[in-house]
């Protein structure tokens, strides 16, 4: 955040989110700069390093959300159940709760350079772009993941497939 407050004074925006299948990075910003702001924010997330008593925080307030589950409201609880019961794959509150107790400071940081090390990467450029500034944007993260000599690997099928849902026939 400190890094990039100038940026986010300027318009510039960048969102950091998970999903299901990895991290998807958002990039807004004028585009006649985009490919110098992917750069920075490439740079500082290829750089991060985790603070111990932060890491701490988090995973105290991520387990008091899941034990937290258990005092929620009924109908909340049947909305999870039922999206829980349907959908391929799914992790339980009670899974995520026990996986809890497994974290490590040591071992988040572990996983943090196994996953940058190995990635498949996509990019999707929309707005005011042509078809030469799409890839140039393109090419600044494939010559930051060639930099950091991560290994780019094409997804497996089974890796391609999202979540599944399934159709309850009557009777079932």
């Amino acid at each position: 955040n400190e890094s990039l407050y100038d940026a986010d004074l300027a318009g510039y925006k960048v969102n950091i989110a998970n999903s299901a299948t990895g991290i998807i990075l958002t990039v807004s910003s004028y585009s006649h700069k985009q490919d110098v702001f992917l750069k920075q924010v490439l740079d500082e997330l290829f750089c991060f390093n985790i603070d111990k008593k932060r890491f701490e925080i988090l995973k105290e307030d991520a387990t008091r959300a899941l034990k937290n589950f258990e005092s929620e409201q009924p109908y909340s609880h049947a909305v999870y159940y039922l999206s829980l019961v349907l959908t391929e794959p799914a992790w339980s509150k009670r899974e995520l709760l026990d996986a809890m107790k497994l974290l490590t400071f040591e071992r988040v940081q572990q996983f943090a350079k196994e996953f940058l090390s190995r990635l498949h990467n996509e990019c999707f450029v929309y707005g005011n772009v042509n078809k030469e500034k799409t890839m140039e944007i393109c090419q600044v993260v494939k010559d930051k993941l060639e930099a950091t000599e991560s290994v780019q690997l094409p997804l497996l099928a089974r890796q391609l497939l999202h979540k599944r849902e399934y159709k309850l026939c009557d009777g079932d």
